[in-house]
């Protein structure tokens, strides 16, 4: 589903790109032997899986005589075939062979420093060209049923997106969650961010539910969800990343995963499947909730100053927790780099 209003003249960059690990695809988009294409903060990626299983994200131009790998590119054992010529790149992105047999140039494709954790592939990007100084943790996916998941794309930048998170104040006219609060004050921990949130919500038949969650914000490009629907016994794991496609556009994906201790008398199997079902029954009210935010988050701005009101949460101290994402001056086209708060 795209939400793509960026012809809009009204839509301007937001903020700058942010540094940081962000997704650019889910794990099984790519088997081993496949390469796909990919947009990211205005540049052109491959991605693709060697017939060993390691996966690489590369430039996407080919440095002889600029082929597109991503159209009609091949993987060859461990390396990447360049569709024109046929020269062939391994995992450093050193060119170690020609089409004609004649002896490689000295020719590199850049690599991305990626990783593979929780069923996404992302890749690293710093403004100033600086190694990781952080990973993305781990989840126990494996103790929950496959996600129901969902990817979109719309107007907006991974800021905005997470922000929604402490933005109390629209839960209850956007969603219907009512007495939504901040369990706690946001546990902030370097690049990592805990926003613990309760709220209740009423179902036909039901009546009022209350929902736990931990929502950790990890960089401005992933989110972590853990929660608990006590009255029903129930668990949940989610995960929501933003990506920069481009100035205005982000990329985003949703997963969620629900498993019920009312199953564990059960044999495994049985469950696993039970989890299973769960997950489809509970998912869609999850992902058709996150929608409701996207034509808002698209036609918005950035308020660097915003007027705000008690009950709105702690969305400043939220950005200040954000700046730290910013290394370097915007590029022309993008937004301004976020400012001090006045003392």
């Amino acid at each position: 589903m795209d939400i793509d209003e960026s012809s809009n003249p009204v839509h301007q960059p937001r903020l700058p790109y942010p540094d940081g690990w962000f997704a650019i695809a889910f794990s099984d988009e790519l088997p081993r032997g496949k390469v796909i294409r990919r947009k990211f903060m205005g540049e052109e990626l491959v991605a693709y899986r060697t017939r060993s299983g390691a996966v690489q994200v590369v430039d996407a131009h080919c440095p002889h005589l600029g082929a597109h790998l991503g159209f009609g590119g091949s993987v060859d054992g461990e390396n990447i075939v360049c569709p024109f010529h046929h020269f062939a790149y391994d995992l450093t992105g050193r060119c170690v062979r020609t089409g004609d047999g004649s002896t490689p140039p000295r020719a590199s494709l850049k690599p991305w420093v990626s990783c593979e954790v929780n069923g996404f592939i992302s890749v690293w990007r710093h403004a100033g060209g600086s190694a990781p100084t952080w990973q993305v943790p781990t989840l126990p996916v494996d103790e929950f049923p496959p996600p129901t998941r969902r990817a979109f794309t719309l107007v907006d930048h991974p800021q905005d997106v997470f922000e929604n998170t402490v933005d109390l104040a629209h839960f209850a006219p956007i969603h219907g969650f009512q007495n939504a609060m901040i369990a706690n004050p946001l546990q902030a921990d370097g690049p990592h961010l805990g926003i613990p949130v309760t709220f209740e919500r009423a179902f036909p038949l039901l009546g009022s539910v209350q929902t736990k969650i931990v929502a950790v914000v990890h960089g401005l490009g992933c989110q972590h969800l853990t929660g608990r629907l006590d009255r029903f016994g129930a668990d949940f794991l989610g995960q929501a990343m933003a990506t920069p496609i481009d100035p205005i556009r982000v990329q985003t994906y949703f997963t969620l995963s629900v498993r019920s201790s009312g199953f564990s008398a059960c044999p495994d199997w049985a469950a696993r499947t039970l989890s299973q079902i769960l997950t489809q029954a509970v998912a869609p009210f999850y992902l058709t909730d996150v929608t409701k935010d996207f034509h808002i988050w698209s036609n918005k701005k950035y308020v660097e100053h915003p007027r705000l009101s008690r009950g709105d949460g702690p969305i400043m101290e939220y950005r200040r927790w954000a700046r730290q994402f910013y290394s370097a001056p915007p590029l022309p086209g993008q937004g301004a780099r976020p400012k001090p708060e006045p003392s």
